[in-house]
């Protein structure tokens, strides 16, 4: 049965983590009060249903983010705090990332989880965009639902499908993407509802008829399973090394200010990626690996004209496996509505094979 490490604690009256990992959506973009998106909503929900028993809630949602930054994150913001249960969203920010990325990305997260504690109950929550669907009546294929559902299938992973609810109410003339939603993807009050009562219905349902999760073997033999977030002011070169936190997501900043800064690190990897600020004097940056030139990265986009968050960028995706060199250098260029063209970098991601 699906949540059977739930059950056994519900029964014993034990505490309980519920862990959410997605984007914005389980972040609660698209309300103010936090309080109902579907995430608060469902926790309290247990509260409410379960009394006997105390839960705590990890809120791992970042905007803007897919399993790409998600397999990263999983441990410092995710398995940190030992949940008993987790929810993972990322069908909406995944929509464009390709099968085969978010496949593999999408696995290394299931599989961090079950490494850390093979009896944590895993759910994906699948949602949808009016791009998304649009995209679907062209003829093009959802590729993060087949790739999510592709790695649920081999680990007897249960699916909420809110994304097909949404749909089905419009298909019935019970509203359209403005009753739903604030901007044609995120939730309003009323869409965060129908979030929640999907959610919460098919969890009951769920743990009465489930499938268990099963720790199987990897799904490709070249599956990134080891993936770290390594503190850029470790790395060797001459960026300032500060404390500030980087959007309230990193604990440390690497910052430059001018032309030439560079970072560099040295180790094993088969995939790399950046995590860093994109605020509204940030520049762009070029990127190396073992001597071969990876272009330029603009860490700057319109968003930062209005706010500025945490964003990363996958860098390389399939290298050979073996030892790599990255070398990471400020070059004083800026879009010509940026303020500066600074580069403020929390942290290298990296990701090695099976």
């Amino acid at each position: 049965m699906a949540f059977e490490n739930l059950k056994r604690k519900l029964e014993k009256g034990e505490n309980i983590t519920l862990g959410y990992l997605g984007g914005s959506i389980t972040q609660g973009a698209g309300v103010e009060d936090k309080s109902l998106c579907w995430r608060s909503l469902t926790t309290e929900w247990f509260r409410k249903k379960y009394p006997k028993n105390e839960f705590c809630e990890i809120n791992a949602g970042i905007g803007g983010t897919g399993t790409d930054l998600g397999m990263f994150r999983a441990k410092k913001d995710l398995l940190s705090g030992k949940p008993d249960v987790v929810f993972v969203e990322f069908a909406v920010n995944d929509h464009r990332a390709g099968f085969k990325m978010a496949q593999y990305c999408m696995e290394s997260i299931v599989r961090q989880i079950l490494e850390a504690d093979e009896k944590t109950d895993i759910v994906f929550v699948i949602t949808i965009a009016k791009f998304m669907q649009d995209d679907f009546k062209e003829g093009k294929k959802l590729e993060s639902y087949e790739a999510h559902y592709s790695v649920a299938e081999h680990y007897g992973i249960e699916c909420i499908d809110v994304g097909t609810e949404f749909i089905s109410r419009m298909d019935k003339g019970e509203g359209d993407w403005k009753t739903y939603t604030t901007d044609y993807t995120h939730p309003n009050e009323y869409g965060y509802k129908l979030y929640f009562e999907k959610v919460t219905k098919e969890i009951e349902r769920l743990m009465e008829n489930g499938k268990s999760v099963v720790f199987a073997k990897p799904m490709h033999k070249d599956s990134f399973v080891h993936a770290e977030m390594i503190d850029a002011c470790t790395l060797n070169g001459n960026f300032e090394k500060t404390s500030e936190n980087l959007c309230g997501h990193f604990p440390t900043t690497a910052k430059a200010y001018g032309k030439g800064e560079y970072l560099e690190y040295e180790g094993d990897f088969d995939c790399v990626a950046l995590y860093y600020r994109n605020c509204n004097t940030s520049g762009d940056i070029a990127v190396s690996i073992d001597g071969k030139d990876y272009g330029n990265i603009r860490l700057w986009d319109t968003y930062a004209l209005e706010f500025e968050r945490a964003h990363h960028r996958m860098i390389a995706f399939e290298l050979e496996s073996g030892r790599h060199n990255i070398r990471i250098t400020s070059i004083g260029e800026k879009d010509e509505r940026a303020q500066a063209g600074n580069a403020y970098i929390g942290a290298l991601l990296t990701a090695r094979r099976f």
